[in-house]
């Protein structure tokens, strides 16, 4: 688990912390 550091939320990191960061851009876009 990581932590996006502008929202606060949690957020499932894969290999690389680059593939969670696109994975918690596109949940913001999403919400």
């Amino acid at each position: 688990m990581g932590r996006n550091p502008q929202t606060g939320a949690q957020i499932h990191i894969g290999a690389s912390k680059s593939v969670g960061f696109k994975a918690g851009k596109a949940l913001k876009e999403s919400l």
